[in-house]
């Protein structure tokens, strides 16, 4: 039996260094994935730069993220929106079923004496 629980602690001690060095290259990878759009965004700056003064390529890039921040919140939000209108619909549906079922399955009391 000692024996057993020997082993089992190596082997749960092995799997945990696995799962342990799993859980660091996962947050590396998204720390990596992090730092792509940055270094997008600065490679973008410095094309721009190259046409323009870098002012104007800040101020012109600055822009674009602003307008595509701006175009992607109001579409999220008029998603928003229409799914809310929808779920009011669906719960008045549902709570319009309810009455009727309850309705249905009233019975006149039956008077006992």
């Amino acid at each position: 039996m000692r024996q057993e629980i020997t082993q089992l602690r190596a082997e749960l001690a092995a799997d945990t260094r696995r799962a342990g060095v799993g859980g660091g290259l996962l947050a590396a990878g998204g720390v990596f994935g992090l730092l792509a759009p940055h270094a997008s965004s600065v490679a973008l700056l410095r094309a721009l730069e190259s046409v323009m003064s870098p002012r104007r390529a800040a101020l012109v890039l600055s822009a674009g993220y602003l307008t595509a921040g701006a175009v992607l919140t109001l579409s999220g939000v008029g998603r928003l929106r229409e799914t809310g209108v929808v779920t009011r619909r669906a719960v008045s549906r549902v709570k319009q079923d309810v009455r009727e079922a309850a309705g249905a399955t009233r019975r006149p009391a039956v008077e006992t004496r």
